[in-house]
């Protein structure tokens, strides 16, 4: 890119990690009529309000008047069993990730993972095998980074905002093994 300023700056920034992002976390927030400015504080009134929307819905749904038990008169005599996952899907799937998506905690840059996909698959493969095996999945996998987006109106208002999960993308490695077998 010698001669390309623009491509030359752009992979500048992907070797350093440099982020380019406009978006800017609120540092405002209004709750019970007060301003919050304090970014701790800003964020448990996000966590506050997200965590509370499931609760809110709950209420809303009538009680049921069957049970459960009701829907599974007829067990099912077999066991669910996950074919193992082979080193040639590994690396199809690693092939498919869009590398311009920004990836969550406990992730592997995705350059890297793309670049040495052919030494981290067999290592991977045994790693999915042995959660199918097992039925655990790991908990580093389970956490996200959680972004708040603006949708609009206003932007003191928690519900002017939508959530977004930054997953681990060796967490959705997992996944996409475990989707291509229920499917």
């Amino acid at each position: 890119n010698k001669q390309n300023t623009k491509k030359l700056w752009k992979g500048i920034k992907e070797i350093i990690n440099a982020k380019n992002d406009t978006k800017v976390q609120p540092t405002n927030l209004r709750s019970n009529d007060i301003i919050l400015n304090d970014r701790l504080l800003v964020g448990n009134e996000f966590n506050k309000f997200f965590s509370s929307i499931a609760s809110k819905i709950d209420k809303k749904i009538p009680e049921a008047k069957k049970s459960f038990k009701e829907y599974l008169k007829n067990q099912n005599a077999y066991n669910l069993a996950l074919n193992p996952i082979d080193e040639k899907e590994v690396l199809n799937i690693i092939s498919s990730f869009d590398l311009k998506k920004v990836t969550g905690p406990n992730s592997l840059l995705k350059h890297v993972l793309v670049k040495f996909k052919h030494l981290l698959c067999k290592p991977l493969c045994m790693l999915i095998n042995i959660s199918f095996t097992t039925g655990v999945f790991p908990n580093k996998c389970k956490t996200a980074k959680i972004i708040t987006i603006y949708k609009k109106g206003d932007q003191l208002d928690c519900s002017n905002y939508r959530t977004i999960s930054l997953l681990s993308n060796i967490g959705k490695l997992f996944e996409k093994a475990i989707h291509f077998r229920l499917y």
